[in-house]
């Protein structure tokens, strides 16, 4: 009967406090200059963009190598030089909130990679590498907008970071559609 009665007032103190208040306690990390004391939802954020960014920066320079005509080799090298500098700038993010970001790789990029010549030797066409792109950068615009969809307060520079990244890969398959 206690239990009942505790719950019942923990409620009634949650109905009383005003609206106000409720919001400002959701969004104090980023509303003020103060610093966020846990970080976990920005730094899955940043970990997300780099992921992504070294994904593609590995894939186009596994792509580069099978590219024969000059012209559109020096397109992707362009893509593989913007992808570095997400990853950097994610890394940037990262230290000014004073952590590091995990490196992954190893199995996940190996299987890409390898799925990538596997493709090629087939057909290493410029419209079947064109497909590849398209594919691989919209496997990255899925991914970093279901991370961003579900992820709530997150650092507004790095909210910018990851919007910049979906905006620079969305122009990426658009650029590809035309060498179908």
């Amino acid at each position: 009967m206690e239990s009942e009665k505790k719950s019942a007032t923990q409620s009634d103190a949650t109905k009383k406090t005003p609206k106000k208040v409720r919001k400002r306690t959701k969004n104090s990390c980023w509303s003020q200059n103060a610093e966020c004391p846990n970080n976990v939802n920005t730094l899955k954020v940043l970990n997300r963009i780099k992921n992504n960014a070294t994904m593609a920066k590995r894939a186009t320079e596994t792509v580069i190598d099978n590219v024969d005509n000059k012209k559109f080799a020096d397109i992707l090298k362009e893509q593989v030089i913007k992808y570095d500098d997400y990853v950097r700038r994610a890394d940037k993010l990262a230290r000014n909130t004073g952590t590091l970001l995990e490196e992954k790789g190893g199995l996940s990029q190996f299987f890409a990679k390898t799925n990538i010549k596997m493709k090629l030797m087939a057909d290493n066409s410029i419209s079947k590498i064109a497909e590849l792109m398209i594919i691989g950068n919209t496997m990255g615009v899925i991914d970093l907008g279901k991370t961003l969809r579900h992820t709530p307060d997150v650092n507004p520079e790095t909210l910018n970071l990851a919007r910049e990244l979906l905006i620079y890969e969305e122009n990426a398959i658009e650029a590809m559609k035309y060498h179908l």
